[in-house]
């Protein structure tokens, strides 16, 4: 894995850097508290559930609603024997089904790269400090 990489390489760096390299990889490692995959195996079981997971209410209310409706008007259409309207609901709701899974997972990463940004900013500070902080995206 990149953390292994890197706690190889943090060895490697002359006097007190390595430790204070490795110690801050760690931490930056370790700030990765959210699992994009079950974010969004969650938002497949339950839509919503993968947004509520990595800490968007707002995304998981919206997906959830959203998902309720459309499938709700899918079946309701289907049983007053609408089929192509069905159809067609059916389809926007299969839209709004897996773009809520790819939704989760993408906050789910959003909200890792948060968390682990001041320890790049940090590791970027006391490994090229020249550069002062303006490789961050």
């Amino acid at each position: 894995s990149d953390e292994d990489e890197f706690a190889a390489a943090a060895t490697r760096l002359s006097g007190d850097l390595a430790p204070r390299a490795a110690a801050l990889g760690r931490r930056y490692h370790a700030a990765r508290v959210k699992s994009p995959a079950l974010a969004g195996v969650m938002s497949a079981l339950v839509p919503g559930s993968g947004q509520l997971y990595s800490g968007s209410l707002q995304a998981a209310a919206v997906t959830f609603v959203l998902n309720s409706l459309f499938i709700g008007a899918t079946v309701e259409l289907a049983r007053d024997k609408l089929y192509v309207t069905a159809a067609a609901a059916g389809t926007a709701a299969s839209f709004f089904y897996v773009g809520g899974i790819i939704n989760a997972a993408d906050l789910a990463r959003r909200r890792n790269r948060i968390a682990q940004q001041p320890y790049a900013d940090d590791l970027e500070e006391l490994l090229v400090p020249e550069v002062g902080g303006t490789l961050s995206p």
